[in-house]
């Protein structure tokens, strides 16, 4: 019997997860499917619990970390598709029925991810990755996917010269040990500079990203220091400009896990803040706010993250910084009702860009109103109850308010419309 899909799980002393990983993959809906589980010198009884949960083939070895793991699973793997999960991730039953199809002729497609709480409890919050983040340029800021929302064909992989016919990697590896993190991203880069063919993402989250509290709050500064390598090891664009947001990223990391450490040493090497930086920040740090406290964003009751964000950005002292993290996180709902006060006698609201943002936003202002919504990308969708409009049906009695954090080139292409358009930064100002 022919094989479809390989499902390569590295585990690493994952007993109490790796059980539950193991029975979604075989749970796969009209697919043929092989699991491998890599138990990459496990000190606890993981390779117990995978075979406990399903017929997998196990690869013992000593321990090699994430990227050895995955080239040992990939160097056995049969199947003319590839899917790397880690040890505490769940696929959905649908992943290989949608993805297997949307691959065909392309080198790997991805889909959405839904973020999920420690006992997997779905918390809300999806990830829509665009498909022009998976650009050079996309992708020398920052890497938009998870590796397991991404189904890898081995014939792309042979065509891009990073898998050899017999199945084993070639130099270097697919995976490179090189880097303690990252390694998916820079997979990612070498094989869009190698001219990889893929297709939109996926609309449909086919993959659950487990977080748990404090997730983001180890291991910061080797993250930080690692992710400069891997812009400037490329291929594609690099240099002080990239090298310079992702530093921002950062330093929203550092803020929202409160190191404060941290914080100052990325602090003195921001300097101060361009006003066309603040989007970028206060993006990056709803979405780390979201993984240190295994919440969605915007959902973080209490005070007391505001008191740990409030600390790290003094130890940061970077002028502006105080500014551009205003209002974060604020609930959807509190900026639904800005929102809707912001009206005038007989205006529509129009949300400006389907991201987290506009997700969130119309999901909260389609409960008060009706809500309308643009994006330039194809593929884009809303929540139910909101509905999707051309820009050219935009009329005077619309407001359009532009979500995306960094949304000035957006802004600027509505000039010419008749709406009136506000940006989100007004609103949370109003908020405050």
């Amino acid at each position: 019997m022919s094989l479809d899909l390989s499902i390569v799980i590295p585990a690493f002393n994952a007993e109490g997860t790796v059980g539950e990983t193991v029975r979604s993959a075989f749970a796969q809906i009209s697919a043929r499917v092989e699991v491998i589980v890599v138990d990459d010198g496990s000190a606890d009884r993981t390779a117990r619990a995978a075979r406990e949960a399903g017929p997998v083939t196990l690869l013992r070895q000593r321990n090699t970390g994430l990227a050895g793991a995955r080239n040992a699973g990939l160097g056995i793997a049969r199947a003319p598709h590839i899917l790397f999960v880690d040890a505490d991730d769940r696929i959905d039953p649908d992943f290989a029925r949608e993805m297997i199809p949307a691959a065909r002729g392309l080198d790997f497609c991805a889909c959405w991810t839904r973020m999920v709480g420690p006992g997997c409890e779905d918390l809300g919050w999806i990830i829509r990755p665009a498909t022009a983040d998976l650009t050079p340029e996309g992708l020398a800021a920052f890497n938009p996917l998870a590796i397991g929302s991404i189904l890898w064909c081995r014939a792309g992989l042979e065509r891009l010269n990073l898998l050899s016919g017999s199945g084993r990697a070639l130099a270097p590896e697919l995976f490179e040990r090189r880097w303690s993190c990252h390694e998916d991203w820079n997979l990612l880069r070498r094989c869009v500079g190698a001219g990889a063919r893929m297709g939109p993402v996926v609309p449909r989250a086919l993959f659950d990203y487990r977080i748990r509290p404090g997730s983001m709050s180890t291991r910061l500064s080797e993250m930080h220091e690692v992710g400069l390598r891997v812009i400037e090891a490329g291929p594609g664009p690099s240099g002080p400009g990239y090298e310079r947001a992702w530093t921002l990223r950062s330093l929203a990391r550092a803020l929202a896990a409160g190191d404060e450490s941290l914080a100052l040493r990325l602090g003195a090497l921001v300097g101060a803040l361009r006003a066309d930086e603040a989007g970028l920040v206060r993006g990056a740090l709803e979405h780390a706010l979201g993984l240190c406290a295994a919440r969605a964003p915007w959902m973080i009751e209490g005070d007391d993250h505001r008191e740990r964000i409030g600390r790290a950005c003094c130890a940061a002292c970077v002028e502006g910084l105080e500014r551009a993290i205003a209002g974060v996180p604020l609930a959807g709902r509190d900026l639904a009702r800005a929102i809707i006060e912001a009206l005038r006698p007989g205006e529509v609201p129009v949300l400006a860009g389907m991201g987290r943002r506009g997700w969130v936003l119309g999901e909260a202002l389609a409960m008060h109103t009706p809500t309308l919504w643009i994006d330039d990308a194809p593929g884009a969708r809303g929540p139910e109850g909101t509905r999707r409009i051309d820009r050219s049906h935009l009329t005077g009695r619309h407001v359009v308010v532009i979500t995306p954090a960094s949304g000035e080139a957006l802004r600027a292409s509505l000039a010419g419309t008749p709406a009136r358009v506000v940006g989100l930064d007004d609103l949370l100002c109003a908020v405050r």
